[in-house]
């Protein structure tokens, strides 16, 4: 009778699988798009092929695989499924996008398909409100000017890692996975540091006093000096997967990770040896903050924050079902907004939470940032995502509806008069918008590649 149920129960499984999708939201119907008394159209049911349909005669001329979808059995075949999101034409080409932001061109005369790379995601960063920075995962350096438009480009060898950092001489630090570079504001290299074998991923922050660190996925930290010499190395013994942090006396603060429920928090004097170590029982510490009293915070992904002060003695320890990211103000008050419950709080010195603001529902991976003004600024990930102006009490000041594709948390970045600027993928191209203090759009940059 057991092995019946079971029989059964499996039949159903596989009988109801062949006809939907079952076990995730279903994504939303593409928008057919027309040409020349022709309609192309993605049907859900067909998942990976788009279809030509006469207007005069509503009938199916053809229908042609975009690209292929291999299942692995071990899985969920609906947790493995990529849908066509976003279809366009251009020119005699028609433009394909799918859930993983893979791009196609598919030439309607002769239904030839070409790969066209992914919808790029791009990082800006201000370095005040006449020069932005963006890099992009195509392995790009832009400098926007103050209305948006472009001033220059520089091509990286590689592909892109990290968001680019700002020294105070106007360098511009920006990571590959070959090579960290030193760029002018003008758009002329000034040199470039190879990155070790295999590096992947790497993050270079900037000190007070102009030193480079650069950490590295391997564990590595690097210190460089403003010409490229190296200083030292730091060796983690772990994996790093976010950027260290600097404080102002230029002690740097550094998470690693070393295999499930291992992981360590680092203090590193200027002259490259270890201060401290302390050991934390999640794998995957986010970026320490340096709040008041220069107690250092570190949250870890999904479980608890931690705090130490400058000498490495633990504070205390909050316990929460998912790590929350975290950001300090230039009060140094530490904020923390959680992944899935849409809250926003203050964490203040002694360890107590103080609620400030609710979305009200979930709200995917969130973004995090302080003005100068101390207005809080709030992403809710979820396509197609929602920026939130917060006043330090916690009332609303405005919210600006974007147009991103991507529930991954958002790059942003401020400047020095309050301007908010969010780095997403767009329908087609990778897409930075940029947001007055007040609420209203400033431009917007599409690398349109």
């Amino acid at each position: 009778m057991k092995k019946l149920i079971i029989y059964v129960t499996t039949l159903m499984i596989v009988c109801f699988a062949t006809t939907v999708y079952a076990k995730r939201i279903s994504p939303k119907p593409v928008t057919p798009v027309i040409k020349d008394g022709i309609e192309y159209s993605a049907p859900l049911e067909l998942m990976e092929y788009v279809v030509a349909k006469s207007i005069k005669t509503n009938r199916e001329i053809w229908r042609k695989q975009i690209y292929e979808v291999k299942f692995n059995r071990r899985f969920e075949e609906d947790n493995q499924t990529i849908f066509i999101t976003h279809l366009a034409i251009e020119g005699e080409d028609l433009l394909v996008v799918n859930e993983k932001w893979q791009r196609f061109k598919l030439d309607l005369k002769t239904h030839e398909v070409s790969k066209w790379g992914e919808v790029e995601r791009l990082y800006p960063v201000a370095a005040n409100e006449q020069n932005i920075y963006v890099s992009s995962t195509n392995g790009k350096l832009y400098a926007i000017n103050s209305d948006g438009h472009t001033k220059w480009i520089f091509k990286l060898s590689g592909k892109l890692t990290s968001p680019p950092s700002i020294a105070d001489d106007g360098t511009i630090y920006v990571s590959s996975s070959k090579h960290l570079y030193a760029v002018r504001s003008d758009g002329v290299l000034k040199w470039k540091f190879r990155l070790p074998l295999n590096s992947k991923r790497s993050f270079s922050v900037v000190g007070i006093d102009g030193t480079i660190y650069l950490g590295i996925e391997s564990g590595k930290i690097y210190a460089l000096r403003p010409e490229g010499k190296v200083i030292w190395k730091f060796n983690t013994h772990g994996k790093m997967r976010h950027p260290p942090t600097v404080s102002s006396e230029g002690t740097i603060y550094a998470s690693s990770f070393h295999g499930k429920e291992k992981g360590r928090v680092y203090a590193i004097n200027t002259d490259g040896s270890k201060k401290w170590m302390i050991k934390t029982r999640d794998w995957d510490g986010r970026t320490p903050v340096i709040g008041v009293d220069d107690t250092i915070y570190v949250s870890e992904s999904y479980s608890k924050v931690y705090a130490f002060p400058p000498e490495g003695v633990e504070k205390w320890q909050i316990s929460f079902g998912e790590g929350p990211v975290l950001v300090a103000g230039p009060d140094k008050n530490v904020f923390a907004a959680f992944v899935y419950d849409g809250k926003l709080s203050n964490i203040k010195p002694d360890g107590t939470i103080e609620l400030l603001f609710m979305i009200g529902d979930y709200s995917g991976y969130p973004s995090l940032s302080v003005g100068v003004d101390k207005t809080i600024y709030l992403i809710r990930a979820e396509k197609p995502g929602t920026l939130y102006s917060i006043f330090p009490s916690g009332s609303l000041k405005w919210k600006y509806q974007l147009n991103s594709t991507d529930s991954r948390s958002l790059p942003l970045t401020t400047d020095d008069k309050g301007s908010v600027y969010i780095g997403y993928r767009g329908k087609f191209y990778g897409t930075v918008c940029a947001i007055n203090s007040d609420g209203t759009k400033k431009w917007e940059f599409i690398t349109g590649e």
